[in-house]
């Protein structure tokens, strides 16, 4: 497959570069862990990919895309801090390993990195103007995953929630940083304004449904597969697009039954019951036809580039992220 060899090749050249941080201390390799343990590294590869879209290159786009796998993971490690989680990639997250104060120091050193590495790499490569503007939208993507995060905070273990606040909230938390990576690729290579919007809304789309598509792997997903107990978003009251659906169309003696499984610690039989109860409701079907929406918008999106390989390439990852729910 095209994709994934593509993925391959750009996952082992950013980690190359970003190894290139290392000092060989306990912060560093604090700071590293995660990075080391695994990824896909999707947001370098929407970025260099998209710089290719617009006649730019993978070394034009590299150090954009290592800034901007940098600043995911700076918000994994404090993610993970937050939601107590033990680990990530099969392996212990950086808390666990190191400490929760040496976690919080690795995390705020990557985000120093971030636009150290922009500054340094572009200084007399790229126009000022456009290296201001890659630095100004990895500042407005930090904020607004803030917001995101902060909002997603505040609304676990809420089972009436309007959805228009969820997809505000992915919109911040997640579709923010695909936005952010086809917007940083297109400037490594354009001016053109029409040309950056149309790969910053093909970047947002494509984060809106991979978010919503990773709610549905969180509930019905193939724990050998995602990682993930069946239903664990559920029982760790997330307020997903599903959970909110469900509780939206299902009797009050079916949500008596859920009840007993969001949010709270509860039996694996309980958790199956309240699954098959939200599938009874249509919330993964809803969910689906939500993400099949994203996914067309952002390939009808793509198809007004001129026909290229990197077009190709763009337009396989948005049908590969649809059919992970299928």
């Amino acid at each position: 497959m095209i994709l994934q060899d593509r993925l391959s090749q750009i996952r082992k050249i950013v980690n190359k570069e970003i190894e290139k941080i290392s000092k060989g201390t306990e912060l560093y390799d604090a700071a590293l862990h995660i990075i080391r343990s695994g990824g896909k590294r999707l947001r370098p590869f929407l970025a260099i990919t998209t710089s290719e879209l617009m006649g730019g290159s993978l070394e034009i786009a590299l150090p954009a895309a290592v800034s901007l796998e940098l600043l995911h993971n700076f918000t994994l490690i404090h993610d993970d801090i937050m939601d107590r989680d033990d680990f990530r990639h099969g392996v212990p997250t950086v808390h666990k390993m190191y400490g929760v104060p040496t976690a919080i120091l690795s995390g705020d050193l990557l985000f120093a990195f971030v636009f150290k590495n922009i500054i340094s790499s572009y200084a007399d490569v790229l126009p000022p103007n456009r290296v201001s503007k890659i630095v100004e939208k990895l500042s407005e993507v930090s904020i607004q995953i803030c917001e995101g995060a902060w909002m997603d905070m505040t609304m676990e273990g809420k089972k009436v929630v309007p959805e228009e606040i969820y997809l505000e909230m992915i919109s911040k938390k997640t579709a923010a940083l695909f936005e952010a990576s086809t917007y940083c690729g297109a400037i490594t290579a354009t001016e053109d304004v029409k040309m950056v919007k149309n790969a910053s809304s093909f970047g947002y789309l494509i984060g809106m449904a991979f978010q919503i598509v990773d709610d549905i792997l969180g509930m019905v997903g193939d724990p050998k597969k995602t990682g993930k107990p069946v239903g664990s978003d559920l029982r760790n009251g997330k307020a997903t697009i599903i959970v909110l659906h469900a509780y939206r169309n299902m009797s009050r003696k079916d949500a008596l039954i859920v009840d007993r499984v969001f949010g709270k610690p509860s039996s694996e039989e309980d958790l199956r019951e309240a699954v098959k109860i939200i599938e009874r409701c249509g919330s993964i079907s809803y969910a689906k036809e939500k993400a099949k929406f994203y996914i067309e918008n952002a390939k009808a999106v793509l198809s007004e580039f001129d026909e290229s390989p990197s077009r190709t390439i763009l337009m396989e990852l948005a049908n590969f992220i649809h059919t992970r729910i299928y």
